[in-house]
C-alpha cells in the first residue's frame, strides 16, 4: 500500500531513513528544509501491512527509493512510478536493481560511488595560498553557469534558477577560484541538513587542470563543514576524482545508481 506522509506519521519516517542516515542525505534534507508535501515536493511509504518497506520522495521531476531491507513490492512501486510526471529515479544501486528486473522504461542508468569523509586528512596547500577562494553570490550565477556548460558532464539545465532559490534559502554554498580573471574551477554543496552535507559540482577547466585546484576545492570546503559538525559527503564515478577525495579522507559507503527516462 502506498500511503502519503504527513506529519502524522513524522516520527515513523524519521525513524526509518536513521537506519541510514548518511545514504539518506538527500531525503533528509529536503525534508528537513521543506517538509513533506509542497507543489514540488511529496514523500511516501510503501506499506507491507504495517510495516514500512520504502519510502519514496519527489523532488520537482526526480524520485528517490530507500528500501532499508530492499523487501519492496515491485510492482506497486512500478505503478506509483508510472502515476507520477519524473525524469529521472535515484537510489542504492541495490535497491535500483531490484527495480530493474521488472522496470525497463528508462534510457539510461549512471552507477556511482557513494561516499562520506570518514577523518579529515591534512594536506599540503601551501602551493595553492595564491588561489583565492571566493564565495559566490546570486550576481555570479551567470558566469558560472557559462563555466559549467563548457565543462563534459556537468550542464545543469536550470542552474540558475535552482541555484538562486538555494542560495536564498541558504540551503547551498558555491565556492570558486578565478585565473587570467576567470572562474576556473568550483565546488559546492548540493544540500545541507543540520549534520549533514553534499559536496557536489567540483569541477576545474580542462586547460587548468593539474594544479591541484579540485583537491584544494574540495578539502578546503570539507574542512568547512566538518568545522561545522555537519559530515561532508560526495558522489563521484572517475577514478581520478576518487584518488583526490580518498586523499582527503572520504570513503565509499556504498554504490548509487540513476535511471534516466
Amino acid at each position: 500500500m502506498i500511503t502519503k506522509v504527513n506529519e502524522s506519521l513524522e516520527n515513523a519516517f524519521w525513524e526509518y531513513v536513521s537506519h541510514e542516515e548518511r545514504i539518506n542525505l538527500f531525503i533528509i534534507g529536503d525534508v528537513e528544509n521543506y517538509g513533506f508535501e509542497t507543489d514540488f515536493q511529496d514523500v511516501w511509504f510503501q506499506m507491507d501491512n504495517e510495516k514500512i518497506v520504502a519510502v519514496m520522495l519527489r523532488y520537482y521531476k526526480s524520485l528517490i527509493i530507500y528500501s532499508y531491507e530492499n523487501d519492496y513490492n515491485i510492482d506497486e512501486m512500478i505503478d506509483h512510478i508510472n502515476s507520477l510526471d519524473i525524469k529521472e529515479i535515484c537510489g542504492k544501486k541495490i535497491v535500483i536493481d531490484r527495480l530493474l528486473t521488472k522496470y525497463k522504461d528508462f534510457k539510461k542508468c549512471k552507477e556511482t560511488y557513494f561516499c562520506s569523509l570518514k577523518s579529515l586528512k591534512e594536506i599540503d596547500i601551501l602551493n595553492l595560498k595564491e588561489n583565492k577562494i571566493e564565495k559566490a553570490e546570486i550576481s555570479d550565477l551567470k558566469e558560472l553557469n557559462d563555466f559549467i556548460c563548457n565543462i563534459e558532464d556537468m550542464y545543469t539545465e536550470d542552474y540558475i534558477e535552482s541555484k538562486s532559490k538555494q542560495l536564498k534559502e541558504k540551503n547551498t554554498r558555491i565556492y570558486f577560484v578565478k585565473q587570467d580573471n576567470k572562474i576556473v574551477s568550483t565546488t559546492s554543496t548540493g544540500i545541507e541538513t543540520s549534520f549533514l552535507a553534499m559536496v557536489c559540482g567540483t569541477c576545474t577547466d580542462v586547460n587548468y587542470r593539474n594544479q591541484g585546484l579540485a583537491t584544494l576545492m574540495t578539502y578546503t570546503l570539507s574542512k568547512e563543514l566538518v568545522n561545522e559538525g555537519k559530515i561532508p559527503c560526495l558522489f563521484y564515478s572517475s577514478e581520478v576524482a576518487g584518488r583526490i577525495y580518498k586523499k582527503i579522507g572520504y570513503e565509499i559507503d556504498d554504490n548509487w545508481s540513476m535511471l534516466l527516462k
